[in-house]
């Protein structure tokens, strides 16, 4: 074949036998333009529309003669781009394969991957058709659910379709969901096509230049408004670059463990007898350095394999207090008040046990576990680590889940530190106005919710709480740090997408209830604050 400058972009369109992926690959191939390939390693019920460059299905010890096969069929033809339908059981990591560790990684290169699902599939068949659909579902950019075709009429009721989408969206947050009716004209399917997460990227732009052109005005305003502003962005730049440190390292012991740790380790010596389990399960989240955010999926990993639901709570609650890297990152943001780090570890177990225990008897276990998939995933991806076996696979899967993990947290500690910089440069002589020092209750609300709404990850919050202390008193600041790792904003939301509302809240009330009281506790006996 001749040289080629640019590769030529592939599409994927991926997903189990008869969910219609060749029908909706012939609805957007009609929107395309110019010369397109089109191949497909498996023969669907449905025929195609446009000629097809047909090729077996991929395994472990035929890539290499599937992609020559795929090569002398292209060759000679001019295409500007090539949409592969692929075989519905084959594992992405072996699709992947093909085109990276083939003669196909000079020609051509992947652009996009489309997950195409139906809602009786979905309903019926999803966790009980093999690990290869998961593996599928972890890489795809878009998922696209098969309810109509423009001019069709729905197939599916509404309830059932929005139960789907929830469980998809449980599956792979990461991933674009739309309808395949969405897809109507030459305009939208060009959208679909070229679009990838770009809306971060956008965002963090727009921050920047809002910032900027902010910047520019003040410091050409009154002399005292732009001494104030040039302190705030101090204070935001420092803490950032702190708190990234200890989000870095947290992030990557995290992505270590959850890949190259197998996850039976813990779930078998938490199982047994109730007592037992709690121990384990504090060391479990002494060693295990995992955040707050993949603590939760963790958690309904191991009350799907039985695990006693206070054990779980309690690995789930105390794992982002306990861990060393959080009370490195405490000690290190309080340097010369080690007090502070040791009241985060030891209230925070207090009212991890006392929430945890609080579970007992809860009568509801069987509604958490019901719909679980049969197969278990990592902890902030939907890749099963269990099948992955080879060290370089482990290390890509390890970077990938590290590199997800900090573009997740990332703008919540960027935009958590403006936050408390302007707190510390504009609202200093308000606190002192209304004295929450002589107000414990208020100092104790406060804190809590700051805690829930900024949704900082365990691994960073001491150092927005440092820079909050000199304002706020230190039983608010235990509030803070014990609180926020336990149930923040995005926790809530995580929990009430994958467990039944009641739990969640019954959890969150808890949770606040525990929090508050241990922080006044502490007060009246410290006698830190006199009311």
């Amino acid at each position: 074949m001749s040289r080629i400058i640019e590769p030529i972009p592939v599409y994927v369109v991926t997903g189990f036998l008869s969910t219609g992926k060749t029908t909706v690959l012939n609805h957007i191939l009609s929107h395309r333009s110019g010369v397109v390939g089109r191949a497909a390693m498996e023969e669907g019920m449905t025929p195609a529309s446009t000629p097809v460059y047909t090729l077996p299905p991929v395994t472990e010890t035929n890539a290499a003669q599937v992609a020559d096969s795929l090569l002398r069929q292209v060759q000679g033809k001019g295409i500007r781009e090539l949409w592969l339908e692929a075989n519905g059981m084959v594992p992405f990591a072996v699709l992947e394969k093909l085109f990276l560790e083939t003669s196909l990684n000079q020609v051509f290169r992947l652009k996009k991957v489309f997950f195409v699902t139906t809602v009786p599939y979905c309903r019926q068949l999803l966790g009980k058709t093999g690990n290869a659909v998961y593996t599928q579902l972890s890489h795809a950019d878009t998922i696209i659910l098969l309810d109509r075709l423009p001019g069709e009429e729905a197939h599916a009721d509404a309830l059932a379709e929005m139960q789907v989408k929830r469980q998809l969206q449980r599956l792979c947050p990461q991933a674009r969901f739309i309808t395949a009716s969405s897809l109507t004209d030459a305009r939208t399917v060009a959208h679909e096509v070229t679009v990838r997460h770009t809306r971060t990227a956008r965002l963090i732009t727009a921050g920047f230049i809002a910032f900027a052109a902010g910047y520019t005005i003040i410091c050409h305003s009154q002399a005292s408004t732009a001494a104030t502003w040039h302190v705030v962005s101090a204070l935001w730049l420092a803490t950032v670059l702190q708190a990234f440190s200890f989000l870095i390292l947290g992030i990557a012991c995290s992505s270590a463990l959850q890949v190259f740790v197998p996850p039976y380790f813990l779930e078998n010596r938490l199982r047994g007898n109730l007592a037992k389990s709690m121990a384990w399960a504090l060391v479990g989240g002494f060693i295990f350095p995992v955040c707050d955010c993949a603590s939760i999926p963790m958690f309904r990993s191991l009350i799907s394999r039985r695990v006693p639901i206070p054990a779980a709570l309690l690995f789930m609650l105390s794992g982002p207090i306990i861990n060393p890297v959080v009370i490195i990152s405490t000690w290190y943001a309080f340097l010369g008040m080690s007090q502070v780090a040791a009241a985060r570890i030891i209230l925070g177990l207090a009212v991890a046990l006392t929430v945890s225990l609080s579970f007992r008897k809860y009568c509801g276990a069987e509604a958490l576990t019901a719909g679980m998939p049969a197969v278990a995933v990592s902890a902030c991806s939907s890749v099963e680590v269990g099948k992955i076996t080879t060290r370089r696979d482990r290390v890509i899967l390890f970077l990938e889940h590290a590199k997800n993990d900090f573009y997740r947290m990332a703008p919540y500690i960027v935009g958590a530190s403006f936050l408390v910089a302007l707190f510390q440069g504009y609202s200093g002589n308000l606190l002192k106005y209304y004295s929450l020092t002589g107000n414990l209750s208020m100092t104790i609300e406060l804190m809590l919710a700051l805690a829930f709404i900024l949704s900082i990850c365990s691994t960073a919050d001491a150092m927005i709480a440092r820079n909050l202390s000199s304002n706020v008193p230190l039983p608010g600041i235990l509030a803070f740090l014990i609180f926020g790792p336990m149930m923040d904003l995005k926790n809530f939301l995580i929990l009430s997408s994958l467990f039944p509302k009641p739990f969640v809240y019954r959890l969150v009330i808890s949770l606040v209830a525990a929090c508050f009281a241990a922080s006044f506790i502490f007060a009246f006996a410290t006698g830190s604050v006199v009311i």
